[in-house]
């Protein structure tokens, strides 16, 4: 219990800054939305690392802690779940000795196959955070590219625009 609490604490450190309002970043020049943003974004490296150290933690530093959940369950939950169905198969079927050494490699090979996966949405959604971040305190809308199509009496126009 005392291990859980002190786990906690840690991990509400990682959490406790909030990003001021929009009217206070709005306000703000651009050395200082710079300083803003390089206080707030989180590093992807050390976001793996942390998660890997407390499950969930580097998803919940970039407040998305249901995503953080579901992926951690998956993975420990289907290789978990791959050996008991199969092993109660061998049991059935009575093949126990190299058929349990067997099954163990193919689950630990199921489990670091969806570490892999996790790490790697872990990294993807670590980037996606900071580029939200990056928009909401530079102001920069999503949305880039739009198009627009007219219809003429000749046909249709069609305008593009990009915004840099």
């Amino acid at each position: 219990m005392k291990t859980l609490i002190k786990i906690l604490c840690l991990s509400s450190l990682c959490i406790a800054d909030t990003l001021p309002n929009d009217s206070t970043i709005k306000n703000l020049s651009f050395d200082e939305k710079k300083i803003l943003f390089n206080k707030f974004k989180k590093p992807v490296v050390s976001n793996l690392l942390i998660n890997n150290v407390v499950p969930t933690l580097g998803y919940a530093r970039i407040d998305n802690w249901r995503r953080g959940i579901l992926c951690s369950s998956i993975q420990f939950g289907v290789p978990v779940f791959y050996y008991a169905i199969r092993h109660s198969i061998n049991w059935i079927n009575k093949r126990f000795i190299l058929a349990d050494l067997e099954l163990m490699a193919e689950a630990s090979l199921i489990f670091f196959g969806l570490y892999i996966l996790h790490n790697v949405d872990l990294f993807i959604q670590t980037n996606k955070y900071n580029e939200r971040l990056h928009n909401k305190i530079f102001d920069k809308k999503d949305n880039n590219f739009s198009f627009l199509i007219l219809p003429t009496s000749d046909g249709a126009y069609l305008n593009l625009s990009y915004k840099f």
